[in-house]
């Protein structure tokens, strides 16, 4: 029987009528149930029978004791004979991966195309009800070296109701890019984060750029808003030449144009300047923007090109450097970091694709999606120094004055890697134990330095306790990451280096210490080299 035709039976007359409408009826029946499906999600929050009477667009739709409803596939399994083909069994080699924004969409079919190519073969993608189906093949007839259901749950709700849909991973923008981050998902991500089931792989964020010789350094993400959304129509409002503004963005399809709209537009509730310029892509913004005296655009990461980069300054006054190098440390408040969540049941190719995103061999891969990798950078600290050179001018405390005296010294002579170790609030004196990839990572860039390199553990603090509790709480923040790295590396590995490590308290915030977030990226490790 064709799903969705009606019957209708007339009032039978006599017994072969009777016999002909009981016929009807029981066949009526028995076609409904061969119809019959169940759909069940994996957290339990979706239990439903029904008789399924379409799937089109990846939603079935179900005749239940409720009336129609509509289900979208990408959030249950379906159980029964009718059910459409989704390709991927219970097999060892089975990974189910959520994509849980648009940054997730984008990154996840390249990754699993790398992590095929990282183990011999190639990556085969195949349509399913809801999602595609990935499988890593070679060129014999052996079976798959992997396969692999990932599932678009760009739409969903919030992202505490996909951790909790039976994924192996859920990959993620932290902070989401188009999906908001309640209470309960930061608690969520922070969790995992504490127990080693977090990892971030790549980063990706915008740059504020304007005209080379517009005498503006630093903006507020409250001024940025106003220039964007044409709310500040004139430069000299923010104490620049006389000068219109004019808007220059990219399409809002893109990454680019979606932090811009989560980060600028209050998530699309506020408008771009009606006048503004859109271009096709970060070339096309900067080149435009570095001829336009008055212009303010916005660009990736790496896609400054000849316009000049703004600082943004947060609540306290702190203001972060652009670019990619405060991106990696964390500082730099405008990015996102790709993060792959792993449930505690996961299987073992699961575990080797999170192993491969966070290990060098994925670099190339994310730098070709567009996205920053978390390869070990080193850039010079005198911008850095500045504010501690302002600092010593201003402390009443002659102890602390001469430690600034010392910690400016050093500043203006090592140089800092991009490599940063956070302490959590509730474990302030334990390194995270998601932190083996960064470890790893450092470790292979510190075995390449000449014989003789210097390489300096430096801690930091929030502002809690005494300064003097605060400097012995940074020089065993600095001991703790050094034992932890000579636990990564094989035995004297690092004997041609001269490491040393040191505390100085809070003495160099990079983030406010009024809110968490800011004491949060004040409680750090910061690793330093000079040669």
């Amino acid at each position: 029987m064709r799903a969705g035709t009606k019957h209708s039976v007339s009032r039978p007359r006599g017994i072969r009528a009777l016999c002909l409408a009981a016929i009807v009826a029981a066949g009526a029946s028995a076609g409904a149930a061969a119809q019959t499906v169940k759909l069940v999600s994996p957290s339990g929050g979706v239990d439903l029978s029904g008789r399924l009477v379409a799937f089109e667009d990846g939603v079935y739709t179900l005749e239940t004791l409720f009336g129609t409803i509509s289900v979208a596939a990408a959030r249950v399994r379906c159980i029964g004979d009718p059910c459409p083909e989704t390709g991927l069994d219970d097999s060892p080699g089975a990974i189910r991966i959520a994509g849980a924004d648009r940054l997730a969409a984008r990154a996840v079919p390249g990754l699993l195309e790398g992590f095929a190519a990282s183990l011999g073969g190639v990556a085969a993608a195949q349509d399913i009800p809801g999602g595609t189906l990935w499988r890593g093949l070679t060129a014999t007839d052996a079976p798959p070296l992997f396969a692999a259901e990932l599932r678009d749950l760009s739409g969903a709700d919030s992202l505490s109701d996909t951790l909790q849909g039976g994924y192996d991973l859920t990959v993620t923008a932290v902070p989401p890019l188009g999906v908001p981050l309640t209470e309960a998902d930061a608690a969520a991500i922070d969790r995992l984060e504490r127990d080693g089931a977090a990892t971030t792989v790549a980063l990706q964020g915008v740059l504020l750029v304007v005209h080379p010789r517009n005498r503006i350094d630093n903006l507020t993400p409250e001024e940025i808003s106003a220039l964007l959304t044409g709310r500040i129509d004139n430069w000299s409002r923010l104490g620049g030449a006389d000068l219109p503004v004019r808007v220059v963005a990219q399409p809002g399809g893109g990454l680019v144009g979606a932090i811009l709209r989560d980060r600028f537009l209050d998530g699309g509730a506020l408008a771009l300047d009606a006048d503004a310029q859109v271009l096709a892509d970060d070339a096309a913004v900067a080149d435009e923007v570095a001829e336009t005296p008055g212009a303010i655009g916005v660009v990736g990461l790496e896609g400054a090109g000849p316009a000049k980069p703004v600082g943004i300054t947060v609540a306290c006054g702190l203001t972060a450097e652009p670019g990619t190098f405060s991106a990696k440390t964390g500082e730099y408040p405008l990015h996102h970091r790709l993060v792959l969540l792993q449930t505690d049941d996961a299987g073992d190719p699961a575990r080797a694709l999170r192993e491969y995103a966070a290990s060098e061999a994925a670099d190339a891969t994310l730098r070709r999606l567009g996205l920053l990798d978390m390869s070990v950078v080193r850039h010079d600290q005198l911008a850095a120094a500045r504010p501690v050179r302002a600092a010593i001018d201003i402390s009443p405390d002659e102890g602390q004055v001469n430690l600034l005296r010392e910690l400016y010294i050093d500043m203006l002579e090592w140089d800092r890697l991009s490599t940063t170790f956070r302490f959590d609030p509730d474990q302030p004196l334990a390194l995270s134990a998601g932190s083996g990839p960064a470890l790893e990572r450092l470790g292979a860039y510190l075995r390449q330095l000449p014989a003789g390199t210097e390489i300096a553990f430096v801690g930091f603090t929030d502002g809690s306790g005494s300064f003097d509790e605060r400097l012995r709480r940074a020089q065993f923040r600095a001991d703790v990451v050094m034992s932890a790295l000579a636990e990564t590396v094989e035995p004297g590995a690092l004997s041609r280096l001269r490491i040393t490590g040191k505390g100085y308290a809070d003495l160099k915030p990079v983030g406010c210490f009024a809110d968490e977030h800011g004491r949060r990226l004040n409680r750090r490790v910061e690793v330093w080299v000079r040669r």
